[in-house]
């Protein structure tokens, strides 16, 4: 149903909203355990120095949501304009599996939808962004976790005609997002109106 409410879960609970003391999987938007609780979690990748979320865990999966700010990049552009590349905010969320380990150590796999602004001023163009995590964490205590991993980043944004200050071609077009955080990317591909590019990233944090 839309709405669940049970006790000890075996197997998995499917639906909009689920409640249960606890469940082996939660699949819904908002998965609520009492045995899981709600975790705050502080992050930083390739893509925000910065990124804070909440994860509501079931025993082997989870639903998380943050936000993300990447303070600083340079400007670019012709005289006038505003762009800054790689200064962003995101705003997202995923899903994810949680495997156990041992009592300590676990993996966390996930996939998540952000929203990416270019540049930190208000009206910026929005970008979609894609992320794919694998990561690798030790339970320290009841209440902290270590994590960090690799990640596999996919940025779609609509392409802007303008002149780009490093091409020679008068009219090449560029986008209207600049790839947020630290600039890399190993793979850009053009479809019409909307440009894709592709980059491997990293990200670590603490959850409690």
């Amino acid at each position: 149903g839309l709405i669940n409410v049970g006790g000890h879960v075996r197997g998995a609970q499917i639906g909009l909203i689920n409640v249960a003391k606890s469940a082996d999987a939660s699949i819904g938007l908002i998965p609520v355990t009492k045995e899981g609780g709600v975790r705050f979690e502080v992050s930083s990748s390739d893509t925000a120095l910065l990124t804070v979320g909440l994860r509501l865990p079931a025993r082997y999966t989870y639903v998380f949501v943050g936000a993300g700010l990447h303070p600083f990049g340079t400007k670019r552009g012709h005289v006038g304009t505003n762009y800054e590349r790689g200064k962003a905010w995101e705003f997202g969320g995923g899903f994810g599996g949680h495997i156990p380990v041992s009592d300590e150590v676990f993996i966390d796999i996930d996939l998540s939808m952000w929203g990416v602004t270019s540049g930190l001023r208000q009206g910026a163009a929005i970008g979609g962004m894609s992320k794919l995590r694998a990561m690798v964490g030790w339970q320290a205590a009841k209440h902290l976790a270590i994590f960090g991993g690799p990640t596999l980043n996919v940025l779609v944004d609509q392409l802007d005609p303008a002149v780009d200050p490093g091409d020679d071609e008068v009219g090449a077009r560029t986008g209207k997002v600049e790839r947020p955080g630290y600039g890399w990317v190993a793979h850009q591909r053009t479809f019409e109106d909307v440009r894709l590019r592709m980059w491997p990233g990293f990200v670590a944090g603490l959850r409690f």
